[in-house]
């Protein structure tokens, strides 16, 4: 199977699997369902991918956790990463699932509507039982929430929160804001506020979400993220919170420093290496004054082909210097090219390097180049232009 044409979590969703344990699984998109072996209905979460990590984060009543997807072989995905259970703790995973060739469907789910009420009991068993929710449901629910209990108000925003993001309506997230806001926090409250983050940042990505939409409800959100280092649940790891406020540029004393992303980057663990990696993809501009060291990591990697490319484009060899080679892993490299365009670079070493990266054989390396250049697309040209480069300004021309 060619993993350049076919994303990991694309090979996840085309079908069901069996984990070898008398369960058959079936992901979709943003959840999944655990089946017996007469396909009845076990169990379901929600899930949430990271692309550059090729990680699955999942959640259901009881579970919370991160994995990492890799592929086996040509049919067979690999899970492996942890889990935390209330009811059994920790939970290591590593399985791999095959192919099931028999289809499995997902169950269909409801969503709730608003009705008049008499009491704070009413009003909750009466927006729990509605099929629909519409203007009066918001405008009841909001006024209601100081009287509901902290679990019949998250019950009622599990009905809320799916239905936002089939439409991506303000007038709905305006109505989450002050769930997220206004209610006690306790262990479930913030498991909801990063699966929504995460579900909201795909979104974001993707373009359903209004920029305005999501700097509103950032900033409504934003202490309640400061606090969840000391506050937030075990099923919350530190790399989330991490992930999550750097992805929305939130300042926090906790977060790791540049340097310290640097010095991970070595880390004999690969996904160490891979989370940092990541952070500083999310730091911006902060990362221009460790931009020579980024660039080391990754000629670290490449550096044999790297030098031939580099002597016959512009006749220069490479330093005496050897660099000890490290291993990269495809997750760390991308996060690390597209740190390297996030920085603007006037380094014309930088401008050469990524120029050598758009004839690699990977198609995922070649198209984050890309986007590293496009970045720095006038500064690039202005490099290739004094080494007199015309087929290579030709083709940065026309592929960017």
């Amino acid at each position: 199977m060619d993993t350049q044409q076919k994303d990991l979590f694309n090979v996840l969703t085309s079908h069901s699997w069996d984990n070898g344990t008398g369960r058959k699984m079936l992901f979709l998109k943003h959840r999944y369902y655990v089946f017996d072996d007469e396909h009845k209905l076990l169990d379901g979460g929600v899930i949430r991918y990271n692309k550059m990590l090729e990680k699955i984060f999942i959640r259901n009543e009881d579970l919370r956790g991160e994995v990492f997807l890799s592929l086996e072989d040509e049919k067979n995905i690999h899970l492996q990463g942890a889990v935390y259970s209330k009811l059994s703790g920790q939970i290591n995973i590593d399985n791999v699932l095959t192919e099931y060739k028999h289809e499995l469907k997902a169950p269909l789910s409801r969503v709730a509507k608003v009705e008049r009420y008499l009491t704070p009991t009413h009003i909750y068993e009466i927006l729990l039982a509605r099929k629909e929710i519409d203007q009066t449901f918001l405008q009841t629910y909001e006024k209601s929430l100081h009287l509901l209990s902290t679990d019949q108000a998250r019950e009622l925003y599990i009905k809320l929160s799916p239905e936002y993001f089939k439409n991506f309506e303000g007038r709905l997230l305006k109505t989450i804001t002050l769930f997220f806001s206004m209610t006690e926090i306790n262990n479930k409250l913030y498991e909801e506020l990063f699966m929504f983050l995460m579900v909201m940042q795909t979104a974001y990505e993707n373009n359903h979400v209004k920029t305005y939409d999501l700097e509103n409800f950032i900033s409504s959100v934003k202490d309640r993220l400061l606090e969840a280092y000391e506050k937030s649940p075990v099923s919350i790891s530190i790399n989330m919170i991490n992930e999550t406020l750097l992805y929305f540029h939130i300042d926090s004393p906790h977060l790791p420093t540049v340097k310290d992303c640097i010095s991970k980057l070595y880390d004999k663990d690969l996904n160490i290496q891979k989370e940092y990696a990541y952070y500083l993809s999310l730091m911006g501009t902060k990362v221009k004054e460790a931009e020579e060291e980024v660039l080391k990591r990754l000629v670290a990697f490449y550096q044999e082909k790297f030098f031939i490319f580099k002597k016959r484009l512009t006749g220069k060899g490479p330093k005496e210097e050897k660099i000890k080679k490290v291993v990269t892993e495809l997750s760390t490299q991308l996060a690390l090219i597209q740190t390297l365009g996030n920085c603007k670079s006037d380094n014309k070493e930088v401008h050469i390097f990524l120029l050598f990266l758009l004839s690699n054989p990977e198609g995922k390396v070649k198209i984050s180049a890309k986007k590293a250049l496009l970045n720095i697309k006038e500064k690039a040209l202005h490099t290739y232009k004094s080494f007199d480069l015309q087929v290579e300004i030709k083709q940065l021309q026309d592929e960017i």
